[in-house]
């Protein structure tokens, strides 16, 4: 042991344990490491000025200053531990850490070695292993959509309406990290650690399954993703405007509207009314109509001059099992609003045009008709559907993160709690000191 704190109630025995450790430390030939020694004397939390301490030797110990710290098994402290110091220091040393070890290649090798067809490294190997008990494919299908619960995905992409391929090309297109891949299968599974998973599923002993946020619901991935009434002006927005930004600059794009240069679609930003002499775009603008529509603002309206056209674009981000009834509500919403354009602007023909994608990716049949009619690339649906991947596991993150952060609040403040009650004294590695405190450290 090279180091000691030495606690007392009064500066007369104080001196007299440091007498006591530094005759001891002479016989087992250890010396006093003077420019790590400091005395701390705190009276009613309030750090004091403290006279030195004099060794035989003629050094001298000197005191803790106000806002000086002290370092004590690698950790600062003063009066009490310095959490917030401390914790992001370490997180410093953990990221230079990790990025030395990622720029070798020991994490590889490790992964290689240990690797049982748990990671991407060793999908290659199609050599049957012990632990398998189904290795044909459409045997592995079957079971996957008989289980209740992780099979509702693949329930969903066999709809009627579903374009199964195009639905599983966030997968192939090599555009997400690993990570994100692996917590969307996650989410499509449903084996995402929400209140209803845990109380139903885990079984563990939880209060509520009630929503965290909105408390009207079960809290469900479902309810998580696309049903959280807390969450619609706010995240849920965000996904939509981003898919929304998307549509909007390509059509701006494909009118002349605005410059050519590409804009990634998270920092583009749609002008309320874009206009030339052949065509007038609307974002998220009311028309107004001379009879009363009470669906009068959808997310983009396109007015062909020349040829004396219309569409009208809606983008909803729905469950993956009400896609149908999306799509169909969208052509319905917005006849009346249809009709009063037709009229008002005395155009030959308006088409309403929805844009519908799942929460999980899902891409319906529809959307390949819409983006036709927009006169969009075909491979539209592939830049749409990241940007929807991408921020529905954000959400995800997001809402889950909530209670954990609530909790480390909760741990945080009664800390503080804690070490406030005693006025006389302060905490260090939850140790009461008294107002004489010296520290040493010592050294071969």
């Amino acid at each position: 042991m090279d180091d000691i704190k030495l606690y007392a109630t009064t500066h007369n025995d104080l001196s007299h344990l440091a007498n006591l450790t530094e005759h001891f430390s002479k016989d087992i030939c250890m010396d006093f490491g003077i420019d790590k020694c400091k005395i701390n004397s705190v009276k009613g939390g309030q750090i004091l000025q403290h006279s030195t301490y004099q060794l035989e030797t003629g050094q001298q110990i000197s005191s803790l200053d106000q806002n000086e710290v002290y370092k004590y098994l690698g950790y600062n402290q003063d009066r009490q531990i310095q959490y917030k110091d401390t914790k992001l220091k370490l997180q410093q040393q953990f990221k230079q850490r990790l990025n030395s070890i990622s720029e070798t290649s020991l994490i590889h090798h490790a992964i290689a070695q240990t690797d049982t067809k748990l990671t991407p490294l060793n999908l290659s190997d199609i050599t049957i292993q012990n632990n398998e008990t189904q290795i044909d494919i459409p045997t592995k299908i079957n079971d996957w959509t008989r289980k209740s619960l992780h099979g509702r995905h693949r329930k969903d992409l066999c709809q009627i309406n579903v374009d199964k391929v195009a639905s599983n090309a966030w997968l192939s297109c090599g555009e997400l990290f690993p990570e994100t891949e692996g917590f969307m299968i996650a989410i499509q599974d449903q084996t995402i650690e929400t209140r209803n998973y845990q109380k139903h599923i885990m079984k563990l002993r939880i209060p509520t399954d009630q929503c965290r946020k909105c408390n009207s619901g079960s809290e469900t991935i479902q309810h998580i993703t696309g049903a959280c009434k807390a969450i619609v002006q706010t995240d849920y927005k965000h996904r939509h405007d981003q898919v929304a930004n998307i549509i909007h600059q390509k059509l701006a794009q494909k009118y002349n509207l605005i410059p050519q240069k590409l804009i990634p679609y998270y920092k583009y930003v749609p002008e309320p009314v874009i206009e030339n002499n052949n065509y007038r775009l609307y974002f998220d603008r009311a028309i107004l109509t001379d009879k009363t529509t009470h669906f009068n603002r959808p997310d983009i309206t396109v007015h062909d001059k020349k040829n004396h056209t219309a569409l009208i674009i809606d983008i909803a981000i729905p469950n993956s099992h009400n896609l149908q009834s999306t799509i169909s509500d969208k052509l319905s919403k917005y006849t009346d609003l249809r009709d009063e354009i037709k009229r008002m602007w005395r155009l030959s023909e308006v088409t309403i045009v929805p844009i519908v994608i799942s929460t999980t990716g899902i891409i319906p049949k529809q959307l390949h008709q819409s983006l036709s009619t927009l006169c969009l690339s075909q491979y539209t649906y592939i830049q749409l559907q990241k940007a929807v991947v991408l921020n529905t596991c954000r959400i995800v993150r997001k809402f889950l993160q909530q209670e954990t952060q609530s909790d480390t609040q909760r741990i945080s403040s009664s800390c503080q709690h804690t070490s406030t009650e005693l006025p006389a004294s302060t905490l260090v590695n939850n140790i009461p000191l008294s107002p004489n405190t010296i520290i040493i450290s010592s050294s071969h």
